[in-house]
């Protein structure tokens, strides 16, 4: 959390740049408290209060804990004592707050640093007229990520009685200014060397979250040929979003539309999720002649577990088994400049 260099003027906003949490740390109780409070959300898991306790409580988080907290291990900064994700999103705070002049904060939806403690410090330091300018880092709408982040944040405000005004930022998957900084961070890694595929690999979610309509094209390729709304009917369709943002992104780095693919990734359970699966598709790229390529994620706005330990370390190990020989991720934005100037610049 950073705060304005001077207090002398009240500054003309204050940014909150809200992600998805990380556990306290890679103990195993702290895991287990995090993806309780993560799971019993009725946004991720939308089944009945009481079978998602059951559920939740009862099976998932008892028989998840150990083994999630191996994988939370790998990425823990025992200097800092964090993850990359707190780490990285009070990092990008305050280069915004350099940029800007104004303060800015980062909340996490679950765990700390949370809406309530972040919002108490608001609601203290600075006066009631003063805007907040929350952006969510979810650049694609999902209710189980860019939904329920903005209903708790501003849930949180109303039982806390704040009179400060809340602007928003929309979802950005198709803002010039985010597709430009996407372009830019992979532009270098791209020229330095030939690749076969360039994967652009989302999270995933569970099929039924998705409007019935669009269901059945997950059995196809997911390409921009192969979209399921318009830019109007997917205002809400989070396959809609990531197609879009490819397609996007790959007419701004002037690559052919085969050079591309989108996966997703981060699937639990029996059901279906969106499809290409990423752990798939992975495995099947070196019997197809794609032997080097480069993987970004563009869903996610700051590395985590899910870049970190299962594109960058599992994805690649399992790529290379397959028989492929160059895998290269490319880091997310994080708290690049050109990043907080495109918040900024997108900011309402």
């Amino acid at each position: 959390m950073t705060t304005p260099t001077s207090t002398a003027m009240p500054p003309s906003a204050v940014y909150l740049l809200m992600n998805l949490g990380s556990p306290a740390s890679p103990a195993v109780g702290d895991v287990r408290k995090y993806l309780g409070e993560f799971l019993m959300d009725g946004h991720v898991m939308s089944v009945p209060y009481l079978l998602r306790l059951f559920l939740v409580h009862g099976i998932i988080v008892p028989h998840r804990s150990p083994h999630s907290a191996l994988k939370y291990a790998q990425i823990w900064d025992a200097k800092s004592e964090s993850f990359p994700l707190i780490r990285i999103g009070d990092a990008l705070a305050q280069r915004v707050t350099q940029l800007s002049g104004c303060p800015a904060f980062s909340v996490m939806r679950y765990g700390e640093p949370s809406a309530h403690t972040v919002l108490q410090r608001i609601r203290s330091d600075y006066p009631a007229d003063t805007p907040i300018v929350l952006l969510p880092l979810y650049p694609h709408y999902a209710a189980s990520s860019y939904g329920t982040a903005v209903e708790h944040l501003l849930r949180t405000a109303r039982r806390m009685s704040m009179s400060h005004r809340i602007r928003i930022l929309s979802p950005y998957y198709k803002h010039p200014e985010y597709i430009h900084t996407l372009a830019e961070s992979l532009r270098p890694i791209l020229t330095k060397k030939p690749f076969d595929k360039l994967i652009l690999n989302y999270h995933a979610i569970p099929l039924k979250h998705l409007h019935p309509q669009c269901r059945p094209f997950n059995r196809q390729p997911a390409d921009a040929a192969n979209n399921c709304c318009t830019d109007t009917l997917g205002e809400k369709c989070y396959r809609h979003h990531c197609i879009r943002t490819t397609q996007l992104l790959t007419e701004a780095l002037g690559l052919p539309p085969n050079k591309v693919e989108t996966c997703f990734q981060s699937r639990i359970g029996h059901v279906e999720w969106l499809r290409p699966y990423f752990t798939e598709r992975i495995s099947q790229l070196p019997a197809e002649g794609c032997l080097r390529i480069v993987v970004a994620a563009p869903g996610f706005a700051v590395d985590c577990l899910e870049t970190l330990e299962e594109v960058a370390e599992e994805g690649k190990h399992q790529f290379m088994q397959a028989g492929g020989c160059e895998f290269e991720y490319v880091p997310c934005l994080n708290d690049s400049d050109i990043f907080a100037q495109a918040l900024l610049r997108m900011a309402p």
